[in-house]
């Protein structure tokens, strides 16, 4: 009999300091994500230069939230990344080849819009949908 108790007795704060260290605080989780912090939900996008054109030519991002596109010039000429959108023009900073950049913006309004390099317009030009 003696032997069941100690043996329950060493057992159960074991099993009592596993189930607490494996127990994790969820909460942390999903405050990294953003889901439960009540900010802005953003939208991160890449976009590469090259010689007279954009990979990819076409984007989507939804309306009235935060857009990071990063800007990257695999290209050996000079680039940039140019939105006109919601009436307003979105231009990041002059990429010279293997420079990187990124820019920030918000469109409100839903609709399609364009993007271009300002210094090889008609080649590079793009499309933005906002949905």
């Amino acid at each position: 009999m003696i032997n069941r108790f100690l043996i329950a007795g060493a057992l159960i704060p074991a099993v009592l300091l596993f189930a607490a260290a494996c127990g994790g605080d969820d909460d942390d989780d999903v405050s990294e994500e953003g889901d439960d912090g009540g900010g802005e939900a953003s939208t991160e996008l890449t976009v590469v230069t090259v010689d007279n054109a954009f990979e990819p030519t076409d984007l989507t991002v939804p309306a009235g939230e935060e857009v990071t596109v990063t800007i990257r010039n695999d290209g050996t000429a000079l680039h940039n990344l140019h939105v006109v959108a919601d009436g307003q023009d979105f231009v990041s900073e002059d990429l010279n080849g293997g420079d990187e950049s990124t820019l920030t913006f918000t469109v409100g309004e839903p609709g399609t819009y364009e993007f271009m390099c300002d210094y090889h317009v008609p080649d590079m030009i793009g499309e933005l949908t906002v949905q």
